[in-house]
C-alpha cells in the first residue's frame, strides 16, 4: 500500500508498461474511498482488476510514501485476496517451504 502525492491511500495492483507513455507505470486501486478514473481496464485493455472508478495509472514520482502497517485499516488488511494463477510464481514461498521442513 502507498500514499500518492495527494495523500490518498492505494494498493499497487500493476507495475509495467502502459499505453499512456514509455517507462514504468503503477496501476493503483484507491482503498480510502477516493475516486479514480477506471477499474483497471483502459481502452479495452485490462491491466488489472479493480472496483469501478477506484483505479488509476500513475508514474513513480506520484508515489509519496509506502503505507505503514499501523496506518492501513484492519478491514483492508484482513480482506481476502485473489491471486491470479499466472502471478503465483511471484509469491514468496520460503515461509511455506520452511513449514514443510519442520
Amino acid at each position: 500500500y502507498i500514499y500518492d502525492t495527494k495523500g490518498q491511500m492505494a494498493e499497487i495492483k500493476y507495475i509495467g508498461q502502459c499505453h499512456k507513455g514509455s517507462g514504468t507505470w503503477y496501476g493503483i486501486e484507491y482503498v480510502d474511498g477516493s475516486l479514480g478514473k477506471h477499474n483497471g481496464t483502459i481502452n479495452n485493455k485490462t491491466y488489472f482488476h479493480g472496483m469501478d472508478r477506484r483505479c488509476d495509472m500513475i508514474r513513480g514520482d506520484k508515489i509519496r510514501s509506502k503505507a505503514t502497517m499501523t496506518s492501513i485499516p484492519k478491514k483492508i488488511i484482513n480482506k481476502p485476496r485473489r491471486v491470479r494463477p499466472d502471478r503465483m510464481r511471484h509469491l514468496n514461498l520460503n515461509r511455506h517451504q520452511r513449514a514443510q521442513s519442520d
